[in-house]
């Protein structure tokens, strides 16, 4: 517990306040199970706006009980202007639950009382501070700046120019409406992430992770460079239910990144691999992140086809990762594990048919009833309901009481960061600024397809490094991708694209904050272990553009035409990673002249584009033939 306090940068609870916070969280999982089930109550079906209110009246005061106002604050105690915000963070959303009636025909978002004014202000700040508490200054800055905007935006030059709004508007705006702290973050917190926490947690409780590091031992522990292949395929496995980069890192990288450094893997290596798989596991279908149940509902389609559409290029991404490290293991000569120091595939899989029982469910009513809302419960109860027949597995009451506690500490830091968020959206479409930017864009950039998507990728890795991934995505799906799509590219592909370069943070210089996590483990360099991950993790910089131009690659067009623009790009990654790492099949080891010709021609191989492709393929083969031809003479010279 000391070990997390000090991850989470959080405070713990003891006494009546951590009863009343495992309360809490248990009573928000009740309420979210009556919304989403539409439970009646007396026979009357209680309003969305009134279960949002009482969600965040639940959850958002313990923000300011768990996280402290700064690095020097206490964390032994709570000090007295937290205990304030505390309960003013429950009154203020308990008055949109209470009066959640008389919204929907009164329209006080246009004209409010003077009571929602005062309330709608103080809300106003103290979701501001909540999230700066959770994820930064800058985030809570850029949402602060935003969620002013409509005050003055009608000052403001060129396409910054916008309605502008009295400041009551504003107030009882992202006070009352359901477009700003209540809106789409919001939204799909309670119809859907919070399932899918749950599901999360009921992996974590009943043993998952250590039946995901246990999989992955079994099929590739004995293999070359065993110890890291181990953390792509168990990362890849636990990020599909974590959806966080960092928590991916410090779930599993305190048992793989002491292995690979001990199989002779550098530590900053080490670090490198291990943060570039966890990041992989945002990608990884089916239980992708926060972002891309936001994303999901800004395009109007069922999650399913965001995961679905996610899944090539995540699995070109971790191809990737793999060959990089297969290829540096052959050229170093790193063995694998022995095969007696790990455990049996079948033992594991029998031990472990509860979380493929759990999945089965999970998918089974994802992809075919289409039940979203429903999927991760009976998924999570599936799981909770079979691990009573084990020992190993079964949940103990102490265990259950942690089950409800991490999952409600993750639902205050997801509403910590999705209420800002919301207020974000809400002042981007209010002024109508969102609309104009995209104008501008298209403006710049004409219909040069590149050129729009240099400027996107730009926008957001610079986005990325201070705002969180969610809020990053957010401002550019109502900015940027309009104008994408505008140009012709892929609704999908244009959200996607956002997607992957706005998470680009966590291995990019200066922030990086997954491999920051994982050097500190590794006990390696810091900003060599980014540099390291950077090269990993090319495959990030590159497949999104990739797939922007050539939207196959998210399943769009016919099974042949999908299958085959997947073979060409994954042959691309074949010869660029060979390249990457000095090392190719039949080969062996190249020098620097044929890497570089290797990197130049996989890029251009994967290239959507058939004269590239053809060009880099021959390039790639004349490559190959020459280096085997000049190591033939070599080896007859010496005989």
């Amino acid at each position: 517990m000391d070990k997390e306090q000090e991850i989470s940068r959080t405070r713990s609870l003891k006494g009546i306040w951590l009863i009343l916070f495992l309360s809490v969280s248990a009573i928000t999982l009740v309420v979210d199970i009556i919304h989403v089930f539409n439970i009646l109550l007396a026979g009357t079906a209680i309003l969305e706006q009134a279960i949002l209110g009482i969600v965040l009246a639940l959850l958002l005061p313990w923000a300011f009980l768990l996280y402290p106002a700064t690095d020097r604050s206490p964390r032994d105690k709570v000090p007295w202007h937290d205990y304030i915000f505390a309960l003013f963070s429950f009154v203020c959303p308990l008055f949109v639950f209470i009066v959640a009636d008389q919204l929907t025909y009164a329209a006080w978002d246009i004209n409010p009382p003077a009571i929602a004014i005062v309330l709608g202000m103080i809300l106003w700040f103290l979701v501001l501070e909540a999230g700066r508490r959770v994820t930064g200054l800058m985030f809570a800055v850029m949402v602060a700046v935003f969620s002013i905007y409509p005050l003055f935006c009608q000052f403001m030059p060129g396409f910054l120019l916008g309605k502008g709004y009295s400041f009551t508007r504003v107030v009882a705006f992202h006070y009352l409406s359901l477009d700003s702290i209540f809106g789409i973050p919001m939204n799909v917190f309670i119809n859907l992430l919070i399932g899918f926490m749950v599901f999360a947690g009921a992996l974590q409780v009943t043993g998952g992770g250590k039946f995901f590091i246990n999989i992955a031992l079994s099929l590739l522990g004995h293999f070359r460079g065993g110890p890291a292949k181990v953390s792509i395929v168990a990362s890849g496995l636990f990020g599909m239910v974590s959806g966080s980069g960092v928590a991916n890192v410090l779930s599993i990288g305190p048992v793989t990144i002491p292995a690979m450094i001990k199989a002779g893997y550098p530590p900053d290596r080490s670090a490198a691999t291990a943060s570039c798989a966890a990041l992989g596991g945002i990608l990884m279908p089916p239980v992708m992140g926060t972002t891309a149940f936001i994303m999901a509902d800004f395009l109007g389609v069922p999650y399913i086809s965001v995961a679905a559409a996610a899944a090539f290029p995540a699995f070109l991404y971790y191809l990737s990762l793999f060959l990089q490290t297969d290829f540096y293991a052959a050229k170093m000569g790193l063995k694998g594990i022995p095969k007696e120091e790990l455990p049996s595939l079948r033992q594991t899989l029998k031990e472990g048919w509860i979380y493929i029982l759990a999945f089965f469910v999970l998918i089974y009513m994802l992809a075919w009833l289409r039940i979203e809302g429903w999927a991760p419960f009976f998924a999570a109860g599936a799981l909770l309901f079979c691990s009573m027949f084990r020992k190993e597995t079964r949940v103990t009451p102490k265990a259950f009481i942690q089950f409800v506690g991490s999952i409600g500490r993750v639902l205050t830091e997801l509403t910590a960061i999705l209420a800002p968020v919301g207020m974000l959206i809400g002042s981007l479409t209010l002024t109508g600024v969102g609309h104009s930017f995209s104008r501008e864009i298209i403006g710049i950039a004409g219909q040069n397809v590149l050129l729009m998507l240099f400027l996107g990728a730009l926008g957001s890795g610079l986005l990325g490094t201070g705002m969180t991934i969610t809020a990053c995505y957010v401002f550019l799906a109502v900015c940027l991708a309009p104008a994408l799509t505008k140009i012709g590219v892929y609704p999908m592909a244009a959200h996607l694209f956002i997607f992957y370069w706005g998470m680009m943070s966590d291995i990019t210089p200066p922030t990086a904050i997954s491999v920051c996590a994982a050097a500190s483990i590794a006990k390696a360099p810091a900003m060599k272990s980014m540099m390291r991950a950077m090269t990993l993790g090319i495959i990030l910089y590159i497949v999104p553009f990739f797939f922007a131009i050539n939207p196959a690659l998210l399943l769009k067009g016919s099974p042949l035409f999908i299958l085959q623009s997947l073979g060409v790009v994954a042959l691309g990654i074949i010869v660029l990673s060979g390249g990457l790492e000095g090392y190719f099949f039949w080969v062996g080891k190249i020098s620097w002249p044929a890497r570089i010709s290797l990197i130049l021609s996989g890029i251009a191989i994967a290239y959507p584009e058939w004269i590239s492709t053809v060009v880099g393929a021959v390039v790639a083969a004349l490559t190959i033939g020459i280096v085997l031809i000049l190591k033939r003479k070599r080896l007859i010279r010496r005989s």
